[in-house]
């Protein structure tokens, strides 16, 4: 059993390195689109303001 105990703790170690890794990239991505998304919204809205006729609905 000990032999394998310190397999066992490598490969824990290997594949939480590899679960950070991925949760850092997916918080990486989650901003990058949420930065996106605002300028979307931005250019949608500039965009819409340009057309003859559309109105925002704000007064």
């Amino acid at each position: 059993v000990k032999p394998n105990y310190g397999h066992l703790q490598e490969t824990l170690h290997l594949v939480t390195e590899e679960r950070d890794l991925a949760v850092r990239e997916k918080d990486l991505l989650q901003d990058k689109l949420e930065n996106l998304e605002q300028v979307l919204k931005v250019r949608m809205e500039t965009g819409l303001r340009s057309v003859p006729g559309y109105q925002t609905g704000r007064s």
